[in-house]
C-alpha cells in the first residue's frame, strides 16, 4: 500500500477496527430479481480513529450481506454466496486494520481498493468456488467499513461526514477519485450545506408481496398489515419502492400498473396526493424496458401519477440511458456510490430521472 507523502493536518489514522454478523428473519419471504429471500445477515463494523491532535472518535456502520444481488450465480447457493462475503469481510478486517498511515478516509480507501480486490481472488481460490466473487460483491463488502471511517472522520471533526469530504479537509479534487469530468469539483458543491429537516421513508414492495386483502395467500397474523393496500393508511405511506422481478417484462410492466392502481385507490381515501415511486431492478435491460413503459404499455394498464423519481439498478457505466417519457441523466447529476468505481466493469448506481409519467387524464 502507498504512503502518503503529503499529510493534511486534519488526516487521520486507523487505531481498531472490528466487525461482527447478525442474522434477521424477515417478518415475510421478500422477492427481488426474480429470487425469494426470507432472511439477511448484517455485517456491522465499529472503528476508531486518532487524529493528529491526539483526540481520537469512534464511528459505526452496518450493511446487509446482500449476496442475492450483488453475487449473484446459477451454480451456487446462498449458504456458498454468503459464507464468500463473510470470507471476504474478515480479510478486509484484517487488510483495513493494517493500514497505519495518516490520512483522509477517501484516501484509505483509493489505497485499500487493490487489496481489497486482491482479497477477493484469494476468497475464490480458498473455498473453491465455481465462480469467481464479483467486483460488486467487492463493493458491498467493503461498504461498512469505509462507511464507519467517514462516521469516525466526522465525529473527529464535529463535522457531518459528507462536509468532512470537501476542500478543507480534501487535499485532491474528485477528478483524482472519479474521472476528469470532476476535475477542479469537491464534494461539497454536491453537498446541501444543512441536512433536510424531513425525508421521506420508502415502503419497499417485493415482487412477492400482496396488493391487496384478496391477495394474501398465507397471512401472518400478527395483527399487522398483510397488504399494501392496508400498509398506506397504517403508516402514511408517502413513497414506494418497486421490486421488479427482472426477468419478465410483461410482469414487470404489469406489476407496476397493479401497484399504482391500488396506491392511488388507497391514497385517494386518504385525500393524499403527493406520492412518488421508486423502481428497482437488479437487471438494467430489463430496468430500461421497464422505464418505457409509458410508450411500450396499453393506456389503461399506464401508471396514472406523475410520481416515478428514480430508478436503480447495477449498469455497466457505457450504458445509455433510455428513450421515452422517462429520461435519465449521468454526470453532472450522477456519482457513484464509491471511490472503488474508477475501474472498469459493472457499477452500482442510480439513475435520477428528470421527467416522470404524466397524470393520465
Amino acid at each position: 500500500m502507498p504512503a502518503f507523502l503529503a499529510v493534511s493536518s486534519t488526516d487521520a489514522r486507523i487505531e481498531e477496527l472490528r466487525t461482527s454478523f447478525e442474522d434477521f428473519r424477515y417478518r415475510a419471504p421478500y422477492k427481488f430479481g426474480g429470487k425469494e429471500v426470507d432472511r439477511v445477515t448484517m455485517l456491522n463494523v465499529h472503528c476508531r480513529l486518532l487524529g493528529k491532535s491526539g483526540k481520537s472518535a469512534e464511528g459505526f456502520a452496518s450493511m446487509s450481506m446482500g449476496n442475492v444481488w450483488s453475487f449473484p450465480s446459477a451454480k451456487l447457493t446462498y449458504d456458498d454466496t454468503l459464507a464468500a462475503m463473510k470470507s471476504l469481510a474478515g480479510k478486509i478486517e484484517r487488510i483495513t486494520r493494517s493500514f497505519s498511515e495518516y490520512a483522509h478516509p477517501l484516501d484509505m480507501n483509493l489505497a485499500l481498493e487493490p487489496e481489497y480486490l486482491k482479497a477477493a481472488a484469494e476468497t475464490t481460490r480458498e473455498l473453491q468456488l465455481s465462480e469467481p466473487v464479483p467486483k460488486l460483491c467487492v463493493l458491498v463488502t467493503a461498504s461498512p467499513v469505509d462507511a464507519a471511517l467517514h462516521d469516525a472522520f466526522g465525529r473527529l471533526h464535529g463535522r457531518n461526514s459528507f462536509s468532512a469530504c470537501g476542500r478543507e479537509f480534501v487535499r485532491y479534487d474528485l477528478a483524482h477519485y472519479l474521472n476528469n469530468e470532476f476535475r477542479g469539483e469537491f464534494l461539497d458543491s454536491y453537498v446541501a450545506p444543512q441536512a433536510a429537516p424531513r425525508v421521506r421513508m420508502y415502503h419497499s414492495v417485493g415482487a412477492s408481496d400482496s396488493l391487496t386483502p384478496g391477495d394474501v395467500k398465507k397471512a401472518v397474523g400478527d395483527g399487522l398489515p398483510e397488504s399494501l393496500e392496508e400498509w398506506i393508511p397504517f403508516n402514511g405511506v408517502t413513497a414506494i419502492k418497486i421490486k421488479l422481478n427482472g426477468n419478465d417484462l410483461a410482469w414487470d410492466v404489469d406489476r407496476v400498473a397493479s401497484i399504482d392502481r391500488v396506491t392511488t385507490g388507497a391514497q385517494s381515501k386518504r385525500g393524499f396526493r403527493d406520492w412518488i415511486y421508486s423502481l428497482d431492478s437488479t437487471n438494467a435491460a430489463r430496468m430500461y424496458s421497464t422505464c418505457s413503459i409509458s410508450n411500450t404499455s396499453s393506456r389503461e394498464k399506464r401508471p396514472r401519477h406523475s410520481s416515478v423519481c428514480s430508478i436503480s439498478s447495477s449498469l455497466p457505466p457505457a450504458t445509455s440511458p433510455p428513450t421515452g417519457r422517462i429520461r435519465c441523466s449521468k454526470p453532472p447529476n450522477y456519482a457513484p456510490w464509491s471511490s472503488m468505481n474508477r475501474s472498469p466493469g459493472w457499477t452500482p448506481c442510480c439513475w435520477r430521472v428528470r421527467w416522470a409519467i404524466p397524470e393520465q387524464r
